[in-house]
């Protein structure tokens, strides 16, 4: 065999396994669906779906590998292993597990609001063999209770009132205290428009070196996400651009930066990158 045809010939396979790949990767979740197999292993988290929360819309999210991808991938780019991390909102502990495995599981401490799903949460870090502190609550200004509004699919679901999903009534710590007794250097906020009440109110104590925030405008609007925004650069964050992706946002404290305003800061990451993170100050 000539040398052109032998390479041509090596190349056929090589694509035809690369083909083969995407096709076997693509067929995964039909066939797990079709044999009833309800475990998944996401980006090395193991996830046994459940129809407590997973419904058409999740499951779809998951088997295609998209499930949470804008905060793991920020969270793997940006977690320290000396970081103590405090997340709210755990959902199914996907997010949790994968803290986890970085930086280990006494670093951990995760806050979610539906009783259903924290109980889902605990038990993704127990599949993953890990056993983090997860609590049934919602981090707020003061302690006491608040409404929920819970939603089918359960990643709508928020503390802003829309006029969809059933309302519940769950308990609320204090932000400050939990900051105070974890002394947490890494703060993930997935809270459906939440964010921007708490984070705008909060003053984050200096030891918070990190947020990486989920943020809402669709359920909040634009501004108030802005407000929030130049209120975080202005207590000593950055807005890293790089790091964020889509709508999650990363913000660090550098202890080596020239004073600059909110305003200022806004203005000049939004010249540098025309715009930010797929929107954020859009």
């Amino acid at each position: 065999m000539s040398e052109p045809t032998a390479a041509r010939t090596s190349a056929f396979f090589v694509d035809a396994r690369r083909f083969a790949a995407i096709i076997a990767h693509r067929l995964q979740g039909p066939l797990r669906r079709l044999c009833r197999d309800p475990t998944r292993k996401l980006y090395g988290v193991r996830l046994e779906l459940d129809d407590r929360w997973a419904s058409p819309a999740i499951r779809h999210a998951i088997d295609a590998g998209w499930y949470e991808q804008p905060e793991r991938r920020v969270l793997e780019a940006t977690l320290r292993p000396d970081d103590r991390y405090l997340e709210l909102g755990a959902g199914t502990g996907y997010i949790t597990a994968r803290a986890c495995q970085l930086i280990g599981e006494a670093r951990v401490v995760a806050y979610e609001a539906i009783p259903e799903l924290a109980a889902v949460a605990a038990e993704t870090a127990h599949r993953n063999g890990f056993h983090p502190a997860i609590f049934n609550a919602i981090l707020g200004i003061e302690d006491g209770e608040t409404d929920l509004f819970v939603d089918g699919d359960f990643w709508s679901s928020t503390t802003v009132a829309t006029g969809a999903g059933h309302k519940i009534r769950v308990p609320v710590r204090s932000l400050d205290r939990e900051l105070a007794r974890t002394q947490s250097t890494y703060l993930m906020v997935d809270i459906e428009g939440g964010e921007v009440d708490l984070l705008g109110a909060a003053r984050l104590p200096d030891h918070v070196r990190a947020v990486c925030v989920e943020l809402h405008p669709d359920r909040v609007g634009a501004t108030p996400i802005q407000r929030l925004l130049v209120k975080l650069i202005n207590e000593g964050f950055h807005l890293d651009l790089e790091k964020s992706v889509e709508w999650v946002a990363f913000l660090a404290r550098e202890e080596a930066q020239l004073p600059i305003s909110g305003s200022e800061q806004l203005e000049e990451d939004h010249d540098r990158r025309g715009a930010c993170a797929g929107g954020l100050l859009a």
